[in-house]
């Protein structure tokens, strides 16, 4: 299978995967707050972010399997494959058993966050549960890069949809009022599930694949950490940037509020995930080979291509949230959630900006140059931070999303940008205009044209806004397709549909 087919069919198959997620995500959250109740929902998506925060610990390292597996691959060298996958191996063990050693001193001190007698014990398993799960899932991380290096994330997604089958059905026919100790048991049985497919489709898509003590190396140690620190200090600042708004919500308003906000916040989560599947989260091996041969040009032109890609994919779907968010969120958790629609109002313009940008990341990871990325990020959390703990003393929940907002937005019409053209020495006008504006501004042309005819049509039933979503898809498609996208554009993509063969 050749590179873009590999593409495609990675592209297509994460797509699938996350409408099935979405999905079952709308059908079960409702299911959940119902069963747990607002208050116990809410303390379950602090420890899920408390837990979340244990990413910081990969360093970064999964990047790197995924970087050099990828060179190895394109050099044909297993042993260089197997020599990043063993060292990364043995870094991984030691993180595990360190985040392991953290979960029994956050479940110890369970008391410090929540004051309820009755809830403390409930808390302290959840967290033995799901740090346990996380903790062991490090090593676990070096088949899923290995996965990623091959551009086999078709396998990565299987194994994904495995555990998303078993999880949310045990939730539908089990859960009831069990609560969350029930809750946290079945995600780690699930978590199992996907961790032993992961483990069984890195060895298929690398039959040379070896694993061995005598295959760690210290110069690969070097190496795999000379690359990963920037990840780190990135993923790092991103938990900070992202993840800690249901904190502020708790710490400085209260619990029951965080339930609100992560519904507006969830939103935003699944348009992150929208894009960077379709538009962004294969590039970085591709850009690494194109670096690999030489081919500096190429990767211009390629980069302002994908650019244009992700801007209208974000425009079509931020755009969609603003109009349809409303009334789905009406519908789905009911009329007490219109606060929800207000935090997803307040994040979706800065994040379809920012998402417009998704394959800058890519870039940078592939050319070596991340480094850029993890200096932005730690003054983006920063002042990501200050804003939102200031603008919740002010506007409640609302500042929250402001201060996220504000941040986002000014960091990706300015600084990222700059960053990224300097760093492939291109012209910034060629960005901007015919990178994000022209397809922006274009594709926000067509779908106001859509929204303003239809508006009237709109209300908080499921079946009419499904009807909508399908028309309007039938109608943008070919339209963006035929005056937005140029002839080598339409031309890239009607080939790779041509030659990608059938999902398996």
């Amino acid at each position: 299978m050749n590179l873009s087919n590999r593409l495609l069919k990675g592209s297509v198959m994460s797509t699938i995967s996350l409408v099935i997620q979405v999905a079952v995500s709308f059908l079960i959250t409702p299911v959940l707050v119902r069963s747990l109740g607002e208050r116990s929902y809410g303390m379950w998506i602090l420890v899920m972010a408390q837990i979340g925060y244990y990413t910081v610990f990969d360093f970064g390292i999964s990047s790197s399997v995924g970087r050099f597996v990828s060179r190895g691959a394109g050099r044909k060298d297993d042993g260089e494959i197997n020599r990043i996958v063993n060292t990364s191996l043995g870094l991984y063990v030691v993180v595990g058993a360190a985040c392991l050693l953290l979960t029994c001193l956050l479940a110890f001190g369970a008391g410090w966050f929540v004051k309820d007698p009755r809830e403390i014990e409930s808390v302290r398993g959840c967290i033995l549960i799901i740090g346990s799960l996380v903790s062991f899932g490090f090593p676990i991380r070096v088949f899923q890069g290995v996965l990623k290096g091959l551009l086999r994330y078709d396998l990565s997604v299987a194994a994904g949809l495995a555990k998303l089958a078993f999880v949310n059905l045990a939730i539908w026919f089990m859960l009831r009022d069990r609560g969350i100790l029930f809750l946290a048991g079945i995600t780690a049985i699930g978590g199992m599930i996907e961790s032993a497919l992961l483990v069984i489709f890195a060895f298929r898509a690398a039959p040379a694949l070896r694993l061995s003590p005598g295959g760690y190396h210290k110069a690969g140690v070097r190496e795999i950490l000379g690359y990963s620190w920037r990840s780190f200090v990135v993923t790092l600042m991103q938990q900070i940037r992202f993840k800690i708004d249901s904190l502020v919500v708790a710490g400085l308003l209260a619990v029951n509020l965080v339930t609100h906000y992560s519904i507006g916040a969830r939103f935003m989560e699944y348009f992150v995930e929208i894009v960077g599947n379709v538009a962004g989260g294969q590039l970085m091996s591709v850009f690494s080979q194109y670096e690999g041969r030489g081919d500096h040009e190429l990767i211009r032109e390629r980069f302002v291509g994908a650019t244009r890609f992700s801007a209208i994919l974000s425009v079509f779907v931020g755009a969609s949230l603003a109009f349809y968010g409303q009334a789905f969120i009406e519908r789905w958790m009911g009329p007490h959630f219109r606060d929800s629609y207000q935090v997803l109002l307040i994040l979706v313009g800065p994040f379809t900006l920012a998402l417009s940008q998704s394959p800058s990341i890519g870039l940078l990871y592939g050319i070596s140059k991340h480094h850029y990325i993890a200096w932005t990020t730690c003054g983006s959390a920063l002042v990501n931070l200050v804003l939102s703990l200031v603008l919740a003393k002010v506007w409640g929940m609302y500042g929250v999303a402001m201060g996220t907002a504000v941040e986002l937005f000014l960091s990706h019409l300015l600084i990222y940008p700059l960053l990224v053209c300097r760093a492939i020495d291109l012209p910034l006008a060629r960005y901007y205009i015919r990178g994000l504006g022209v397809p922006i501004f274009a594709s926000l042309a067509v779908l106001a044209a859509w929204f303003l005819a239809v508006s009237r049509f709109l209300q908080p039933e499921y079946l009419r806004i499904g009807l909508l979503g399908i028309a309007q898809v039938i109608i943008f498609t070919p339209v963006v397709f035929f005056l937005v996208l140029k002839d080598d554009e339409r031309r890239l993509l009607l080939q790779a549909l041509r030659r990608a063969p059938p999902a398996s």
